[in-house]
């Protein structure tokens, strides 16, 4: 019998590549990419010849956090192991995909790894349905908290989109008042927007009906700025209020082709939610008032905390703009309490909540966590501005307690997200810090550092 043409197998192993129909890319030992079928090129907009050598980082790589993710799962691949993760991936017009990437390393008969083979599935249509249902979720959960309902909205929106910018409007006479925004930091958005100057919300304004703006035509002020700083287009859409127009809904978009096709239509569906959310507030609002406010110094609480944390971090990550935060307890605590009772106590954090509050920035978060235990979110600021930050928080403090013949000092600990990775991660690093500056003699603000002294875990307890 005559043995197999080696060609004919070759030609069989690219044609089976080539017929794949998810999104194909091989690899070889040295990383660079040996072959990527037609669905992974039209998937992506790339050529194969501006793939093939390619080394990492590709160029269907995005930047940021994005490439951090990518470039651990793909490490994890290299070590030997087969899996299944999901990552971004970046279009060549700029645009990031969803994918579901199943990737395995290929070995010879010996046993070697000789390269890497990936498939890449399209999973931008579910991740969009999936972040419009939590951004139902999210709206429907913030009829309990309308303190904050607006701005949490607005921030459900800038996710569900991937948008750098959204808003909650409130039309008032000739005005469109933004009441809730998650903004792009090169383009903050103005307190009001005149409903004379065109735009999505004007034409909302006066005619009831969802539109669209691309800025790349458009001449108003905001427009131009707006484009100036690469953002492409917007949409609105009404909300109503017992059949009432009462404002909208905006969102802006930085992806090259602007805001999907059916933005509208999603949009919509949350502007329904936020309907039943104005409707619901005013009966909520007292009660929020209770669960969120610490009831003695009227700073948010434990809980409150945590949740505006989580909030902050996510408006990070997605304008890449840093956060710290600053955590204070009050050295010998305790002892007053034990000596002069409770109510000399209850005046010390009264008078710590008061200087937190007089002397923090606009934009600054100060809560109570218990005890004698305070924090501060801080911001769009990293850890050198913090410290800075938390320091002047701390004298003034302190010089508010001996003012009130209460002459008792404050310990502080900061950190940012340069030295971690989740929330609780920099709960815990700020935390390290204030228990260094205990340690060191206390009346004095720290700076996590890797290595600082660390108790077990964090807890609220008194450090007495």
């Amino acid at each position: 019998m005559a043995s197999p043409d080696r060609s004919a197998f070759v030609r069989l192993d690219a044609a089976l590549v080539d017929a794949v129909q998810v999104g194909l890319v091989v690899i070889g030992r040295d990383d660079r990419i040996i072959r990527v079928n037609p669905a992974f090129c039209v998937w992506t907009g790339f050529e194969p010849a501006v793939l093939i050598g390619e080394r990492p980082p590709y160029p269907f790589c995005p930047g940021g956090e994005q490439r951090t993710r990518f470039e651990r799962r793909w490490r994890e691949v290299r070590a030997g192991a087969s899996g299944y993760f999901e990552v971004t991936v970046g279009h060549r017009d700029g645009r990031l995909l969803e994918a579901a990437v199943a990737g395995a390393p290929v070995h010879d008969g010996d046993g070697r790894v000789v390269g890497y083979v990936a498939t890449y599935r399209d999973m931008s249509a579910v991740a969009a349905q999936v972040r419009l249902e939590r951004a139902l979720s999210d709206v429907a959960a913030a009829v309990a908290d309308p303190g904050a309902l607006f701005d949490r909205i607005a921030v459900c929106l800038a996710e569900l989109f991937g948008a750098p910018s959204a808003a909650v409007v409130r039309f008032e006479n000739s005005r469109g008042i933004i009441v809730g925004a998650d903004a792009h930091p090169s383009v903050p958005l103005p307190g009001e927007l005149p409903l004379s100057e065109p735009s999505a919300i004007a034409k909302v304004a006066s005619t009831g009906r969802p539109a669209r703006e691309e800025y790349a035509t458009a001449e108003s002020e905001f427009a131009r700025r707006a484009r100036a700083a690469g953002l492409r287009s917007a949409v609105a859409v009404p909300v109503r209020l017992d059949s009432t127009l009462w404002g909208c809904l905006g969102v802006i978009s930085d992806q090259p082709g602007g805001l999907p096709d059916d933005t509208e239509q999603r949009l919509g569906r949350v502007a329904d939610l936020v309907s039943v959310a104005l409707a619901s507030a005013g009966a909520w609002s007292q009660l929020h008032r209770q669960a969120t406010t610490d009831g003695l110094t009227g700073l948010l609480n434990h809980r409150a905390f945590n949740e505006r944390l989580g909030i902050e971090r996510r408006r990070a990550i997605r304008h890449r703009r840093p956060l710290a935060l600053a955590m204070f307890d009050i050295d010998g605590f305790k002892a007053v309490n034990d000596t002069r009772g409770h109510q000399a106590g209850d005046r010390v954090l009264q008078t710590v909540a008061q200087a937190f509050a007089k002397q923090a920035r606009a934009g600054d978060v100060p809560a109570r966590l218990g005890g004698d235990e305070f924090a501060v979110i801080a911001s769009d600021t990293d850890a050198a501005a913090a410290l800075s930050l938390a320091e002047r928080l701390r004298a003034c403090a302190v010089h508010a307690l001996a003012e009130a013949g209460l002459p008792l000092t404050l310990s502080c600990g900061v950190s940012d997200f340069s030295a971690a990775e989740t929330v609780d991660d920099l709960v815990r690093s700020a935390d390290r810090a204030l228990y260094q500056a205990k340690r060191q003699g206390r009346n004095d603000t720290v700076r996590y550092t890797p290595g600082v002294a660390a108790e077990p875990s964090y807890e609220l307890t008194l450090r007495e």
